[in-house]
């Protein structure tokens, strides 16, 4: 599990890097109860926790969601987005997106 609660994506095309061969192994453990929970859990959500290589791939993705998808798009695009990156740079393309910095433990 990652500092943000990922624990990974719902695909098979998960990010190889590091040796992980094991992409999309819950999808068919996500049922309707499981989903109504992660909707909850972003809806009620103050704002959310990124690293770099978690924010990159969804602030491509969110901004542009299907009308169906809006009660995870809503609250994504919506509530303050704080990324720990040392290499990205402000501003950032996502909105209310912003860079912790090099430091996050000082914050």
């Amino acid at each position: 599990m990652s500092l943000d609660g990922v624990i990974q994506s719902s695909g098979s095309d998960d990010d190889p890097s590091g040796g992980f061969r094991h992409g999309g192994w819950h999808l068919p453990y996500f049922d309707e109860i499981a989903g109504r929970w992660v909707v909850e859990g972003y809806q009620a959500a103050g704002g959310f926790l990124f690293g770099r290589r978690t924010y990159e791939p969804l602030a491509g993705y969110w901004p542009n969601a299907s009308e169906d998808q809006q009660e995870l798009a809503r609250p994504l695009n919506e509530r303050p987005k704080y990324v720990a990156s040392t290499t990205l740079s402000e501003p950032l393309e996502w909105e209310n997106a912003h860079l912790l910095g090099d430091d996050v433990c000082a914050r």
